[in-house]
């Protein structure tokens, strides 16, 4: 009974444990697309709606 108890404890925190490390992936996963999203969208902005918004304040 006792082995019983201390292996249902350990599969419980190997499941926290697992948990825990699939979160943090999930959030740097999610934080490297947040960066690069936003690289992106820097980048474009920079290159392509200034020089828009320059053409249509000349015209």
């Amino acid at each position: 009974m006792c082995s019983l108890a201390t292996s249902m404890l350990r599969c419980e925190r190997f499941e926290l444990s697992t948990r825990i490390v699939l979160g943090l992936r999930i959030v740097c996963i999610v934080s490297l697309l947040l960066l690069l999203w936003w690289l992106d969208l820097w980048l474009c902005w920079d290159g392509n709606v200034r020089p828009w918004i320059k053409s249509r304040s000349s015209s």
